[in-house]
């Protein structure tokens, strides 16, 4: 009887820096640029299937989108091919060939010179790992409370994740106090925005049009936001931006986040209030199997 060759295990997860490869377990930055890294930055979500990256020419024009709103120069090297082809080796090297969550992280970073100047530049690192689900992830029914953020105002660049954001440090140790997976942010004008991971949508009561914050309310951006209304025509449903507020939120037939990662996220209820299809949500698992077409949903 042949003996089936086994699989050879899963090398020790490693990072792309700047071209370079740097397992997870060894230091990366010696303390300094470490701390300027961490304080000057941003992070930004993608999804990846087969080592290829879910619509990488939207996520590359939202990464150069986000540089400039930081007012962050791109790493010279930085191109979409050149985007799309590190995340592919990437996954090659750590032998994740299904469903990926990645991490795209821009820091600010210092060189010195042959003068022993220091130069200021940018860096531009990819971390991943994999999920447990194959595609479109069984998210379970949801219930979140609402975070007043009173300290300031949000503006159009709270939409970056930034690295040190004390903001969305807050939102989810209230959420995590709770008992749960995030906390609905609400803004100084009494306005709802999202969460610090997840944008919002709401479905109003007899209507076909999808409502969800505007980024320039403070809402977080990530790129699914752009994915969305590709997937809505074909349920018969349009899409609109416009600030919402807790009533509209709270009376609607249907609530949902969505993230990159995660997909579409049914919400059941906020603040003890149940929405009208929170029993069974009709829209979130359609847009789950377009969002993840690789899954199998008959098995």
């Amino acid at each position: 009887m042949a003996l089936r060759r086994s699989r050879p295990p899963r090398p020790q997860p490693s990072v792309w820096l700047d071209g370079r490869y740097i397992r997870e377990d060894e230091a990366i930055f010696d303390l300094p640029t470490f701390l300027t890294a961490s304080s000057v930055g941003f992070t930004f979500p993608l999804h990846a299937y087969g080592t290829t990256a879910r619509h990488p020419a939207r996520y590359y024009d939202r990464l150069m989108e986000n540089l400039r709103l930081a007012r962050l120069f791109a790493p010279p090297y930085l191109t979409e091919a050149a985007f799309a082809q590190a995340i592919t080796d990437l996954l090659n090297k750590n032998r994740m060939f299904q469903s990926v969550a990645l991490t795209a992280r821009i820091m600010l970073r210092y060189q010195v010179d042959t003068l022993g100047l220091r130069i200021p530049t940018t860096s531009l690192m990819l971390t991943c790992r994999m999920l447990e689900h194959r595609g479109f992830p069984h998210h379970a029914k949801t219930y979140l409370n609402t975070f007043r953020a009173m300290r300031r105002p949000l503006l159009h660049w709270d939409g970056l994740a930034w690295t040190g954001d004390p903001l969305a440090w807050y939102a989810r140790q209230f959420a995590q106090s709770k008992g749960e997976i995030a906390a609905l942010i609400i803004n100084d004008q009494n306005r709802v925005v999202g969460t610090a991971d997840h944008t919002l949508y709401i479905l109003p009561r007899d209507s076909v049009t999808l409502l969800t914050p505007p980024v320039d309310e403070g809402a977080v951006y990530d790129p699914i936001r752009e994915i969305i209304p590709l997937l809505l025509p074909e349920l018969g449903l349009s899409l609109r931006e416009q600030p919402l507020s807790e009533a509209e939120v709270e009376n609607a037939e249907e609530v949902f986040l969505a993230s990159t990662v995660e997909g579409l996220i049914p919400l059941v209820g906020v603040n003890d209030r149940r929405f009208t299809s929170s029993i069974a949500p009709r829209l979130t698992p359609l847009l789950n199997q377009s969002y993840f077409p690789e899954q199998d949903f008959h098995r």
